[in-house]
């Protein structure tokens, strides 16, 4: 049993009369009344109203400071709200939901707008499923529309279709997918099949063959139908002489809101399915650029899509360009002392940092350069660049490598040509001639150490290659000179 508590006393002490009964344990109600009482002395008087059981617990706590127990009686049961009130209560949530869906009414719609806003993930915004949808589906390689995407399973043999070794039925092996939505802006749909599914395959034609369809199938009231659902099903196609899995024929439409996960032949008068008879052809969905493949090879010629690790002394022969084509080719294992050449189809052209002809070649480990087709027929470079190594500089003249020095070399590195080594001239102070394609497009000169003469000379290079070191008889030193080709 629940009792209020009637306690009266005066009114400056009512905040400590009600911290005090509070402290006690007594629900100290907010209704105060003074009721113009006043004492004898002219006091105002004030109630206090608590909820408890324990009358004379109440009444001592607040009896220093001048309050007594006035009355007490039992606290009616609430009764259940009215229908009336009930229904004002509906209507007051109506008015809410009214009110912020008023409050959105200057936002363009989220689907058709110029401009979507708010943008998905704001903090403090809320999303409906399908901005959601297209958000993630934006790092997956994107379909014929904005908002769309391909569509296809996760793994290497996710829902693989196989036969489940007698009678009309397939198997699909656990796995996932995304679905992608028929409507423009639908976004795609992550699915998944989490153990082994058996599906009937319909009784086949006793005259003619017949080609099946399996799907994985969203449905989606918002878009299409009145249900929310995925499914995998088989459609049962059209009995058609000389339907095969090469050329379809009578194979059923393409469901709304699906990816195909593969073929299924019906032979006429067959009684059980097997592995010949199916066709998988669901492909990995893949993000959003779509990625190279790998290859390790020797020499060959590349194809769109390739990353190509190519053996030292193998030649890479490239395509025929087309614009956005993407080829990637670098230098595999440990270095023979032969580049790998990458040279052209055609007499294509390949554009690069201090390259403009129809081969290069990469000379160094780990070397790698990614090529794209242009719009104008050619390939260029849009990363690393050229690299030769340090090849050997030819010596003319009777020109030596000076012993205990290093070898004279030159390295092509982009756009720019770089000499190590020393050079014992003879009777010409011409002393090596540097190759075509390494050559600067006009004189430079540049400075090296003349070891007898011990002073600096001038290296004059030419238009030819001619390396002239300025003196006869003498050793020069080439270590950190560069040029630049353009």
């Amino acid at each position: 049993m629940s009792l209020t508590i009637v306690l009266s006393g005066p009114k400056a002490a009512n905040t400590q009369a009600r911290t005090a009964l509070a402290s006690r344990g007594f629900a100290v109600t907010d209704n105060t009344h003074d009721y113009g009482l006043r004492a004898e002395g002219g006091e105002p008087q004030e109630f206090i109203h608590v909820q408890g059981d324990d009358i004379d617990a109440a009444h001592a706590t607040v009896v220093p400071l001048g309050y007594r127990l006035t009355l007490h009686y039992e606290t009616p049961e609430e009764s259940p709200p009215s229908i009336e009130q009930q229904l004002r209560t509906t209507l007051a949530e109506y008015e809410r939901r009214i009110a912020a869906l008023e409050a959105q009414a200057e936002r363009p719609p989220m689907r058709g707008g110029a401009v979507e806003s708010p943008a998905w993930a704001n903090q403090n915004s809320t999303y409906g499923a399908e901005q959601t949808r297209r958000a993630i589906s934006s790092l997956l390689l994107r379909g014929s529309s904005i908002g769309s995407i391909s569509g296809g399973v996760v793994g290497a043999g996710d829902m693989a279709i196989t036969p489940p070794g007698s009678g009309m039925s397939i198997n699909i092996a656990p796995g996932e997918c995304w679905v992608p939505g028929t409507a423009a802006t639908q976004g795609g749909y992550y699915s998944r099949v989490a153990s082994t599914s058996n599906l009937a395959i319909a009784a086949s034609d006793p005259a003619n063959p017949r080609i099946d369809r399996v799907s994985a199938i969203v449905t989606d009231s918002a878009y299409f139908g009145a249900t929310n659902t995925f499914a995998v099903a088989v459609e049962t196609g059209t009995p058609t002489a000389g339907a095969n899995l090469a050329n379809l024929l009578g194979a059923p439409g393409f469901p709304d809101n699906s990816v195909t996960l593969g073929w299924v032949l019906v032979p006429a008068g067959a009684s059980s399915i097997v592995s010949g008879d199916i066709s998988n052809i669901a492909t990995c969905v893949t993000a959003g650029i779509s990625p190279l493949s790998p290859i390790t090879t020797g020499s060959t010629t590349a194809q769109d899509g390739q990353w190509i690790s190519a053996t030292f002394g193998s030649t890479v022969t490239l395509p025929t360009p087309t614009p956005g084509a993407l080829i990637a080719i670098g230098t595999a294992g440990v270095y023979s002392g032969t580049p790998v050449t990458v040279t052209t189809t055609g007499g294509a052209l390949i554009r690069g940092v201090g390259l403009s002809g129809t081969s290069f070649v990469l000379g160094t480990p780990a070397a790698q350069v990614i090529l794209a087709g242009t719009t104008d027929g050619a390939w260029e470079i849009i990363s690393g660049q050229q690299d030769t190594g340090w090849v050997t500089l030819p010596l003319i003249n009777s020109a030596t490598a000076t012993a205990g020095w290093h070898t004279p070399v030159y390295r092509i590195r982009g756009d720019r040509v770089e000499l190590e080594g020393n050079v014992t001239t003879s009777g010409s102070s011409i002393g090596a001639q540097l190759p075509a394609g390494a050559r600067p497009s006009v004189q430079v000169e540049l400075v090296g150490w003349a070891s007898v003469a011990n002073t600096a000379k001038k290296v004059i290079i030419d238009t030819s290659g001619n390396i002239n070191m300025s003196l006869a008889g003498d050793s020069i030193s080439l270590d950190g000179l560069w040029f630049s080709l353009s």
